[in-house]
């Protein structure tokens, strides 16, 4: 089972893909203008596209042993016994400076040692989507059968 917040993870694709499609609008641009190196464009334009397709595959993945936190630069695992449940909490991240009062994100509880915030998976408070994702988070990594 894979938890995420789908809205958030299309638009933030959505804005990666477009400025990919700026750079490569900009080739055809660039080269009418008699430049000839373009590599630096392209690379650009690669790591739009990459990102934008990591940006489809944030979430919270249950599986029969594990827990795959996927962010956007890396995934991290931990074991499914080692979680407890989830609960929503205040956004402390790189959107906003210091806690946000709109935003929420999920909060792995662990058996042992400290919390894991999963700021790569973003909602707004007010739509409840983040808290129902947690509960369900909870009822996943809970259920023995």
């Amino acid at each position: 089972m894979t938890l995420k917040n789908r809205p958030y993870c299309l638009v933030a694709a959505a804005f990666w893909f477009v400025l990919a499609g700026f750079g490569v609008a900009g080739f055809y641009d660039i080269k009418r203008h008699g430049v000839t190196d373009t590599a630096p464009g392209w690379l650009y334009t690669a790591a739009c596209i990459i990102v934008a397709v990591r940006a489809l595959r944030l979430g919270i993945a249950v599986r029969d042993d594990r827990v795959i936190i996927r962010s956007w630069l890396r995934s991290r695992m931990v074991g499914r016994d080692d979680v407890l449940g989830a609960h929503a909490v205040a956004y402390d991240g790189a959107l906003t400076p210091g806690t946000s009062t709109f935003l929420v994100m999920p909060r792995l509880l662990m058996r042992a040692g400290d919390p894991i915030d999963v700021p790569a998976v973003i909602g707004l408070r007010r739509t409840g989507r983040i808290q129902r994702l947690t509960q369900r988070l909870t009822d996943a990594v809970t259920w023995t059968g």
